[in-house]
């Protein structure tokens, strides 16, 4: 399904988080936070470019960094780290416009490159936990984020029939989004599903923002380098055909 989106032109923008859900804790000191961007510039400073969000209102407890990439004429800028009083994220962008960033074919991104990065990042994580003391990671995500082209409203009529079509004995919440409870070994997983799309007519086309987030459903004190692995790999592994169940893109 994935190969599908890129090879058919169908996406606008793609991108894949590394995720971590934390104990809540308070806002990081100013010298933690400097201890944080020293690290962060050291691990990848191509990745780790700007520490500065203009936008962000002091004392709001987050901390971010933030990546600029040429697009064309343009340049893009979108946040590479962010790390608040309950989580950790490392954003990479996949696709944005006519920019691919995974320099092969997305099968190939998916079956090698994810792989290695899962370790190399849970190794940034590892090294983030230490430097800031007491931080604990409970539970770890793969969070997957479309955008698809615009196209017709007559889609947004297929889309709504085939979600709505879905099978609902295994989905165990339901608010704006649906998330799908998967057990397997022993290893109880969420499928966190979002679709958003907005048109100000209903004869204007639709751009669908499709956001998947799959992480292990049980919070742990804290979990080892080699568990965080895991759950990342478990959602590299359900995230096609997870898709497949939602989408008709053919």
């Amino acid at each position: 399904m994935i190969e599908t989106l890129f090879s058919n032109n169908k996406l606008e923008q793609a991108a894949v988080q590394f995720a971590c859900r934390t104990a809540t804790r308070k806002d990081l000191t100013s010298s933690e936070k400097n201890t944080l961007r020293g690290l962060l510039e050291e691990i990848n400073p191509e990745q780790f470019q700007r520490f500065e969000n203009p936008n962000q209102s002091t004392g709001s407890g987050v901390f971010e960094a933030f990546a600029e990439y040429p697009i064309g004429a343009a340049t893009a800028t979108v946040p590479s780290f962010v790390m608040n009083n309950t989580s950790v994220t490392i954003l990479m962008p996949l696709k944005i416009g006519e920019k691919d960033f995974y320099g092969t074919s997305i099968r190939s991104f998916m079956e090698r490159e994810l792989p290695r990065l899962n370790t190399t990042m849970s190794d940034t994580f590892n090294k983030v936990q230490g430097v800031i003391r007491g931080l604990r990671y409970q539970r770890a995500g793969k969070i997957f984020e479309f955008t698809l082209s615009p196209t017709d409203p007559e889609s947004k009529s297929r889309l709504l029939e085939k979600i709505f079509k879905y099978g609902l004995g295994d989905v165990s919440e339901v608010r704006l989004s649906l998330t799908k409870t998967l057990e397997d070994r022993g290893q109880v997983c969420n499928l966190l599903t979002q679709i958003a799309y907005n048109q100000l007519r209903p004869s204007d086309p639709i751009r669908l923002n499709v956001r998947v987030d799959i992480n292990n459903r049980e919070l742990l004190q804290s979990m080892e380098p080699a568990q965080i692995v895991q759950a990342w790999s478990k959602g590299d592994a359900l995230i096609d055909s997870h898709l497949e169940s939602f989408l008709n893109v053919e």
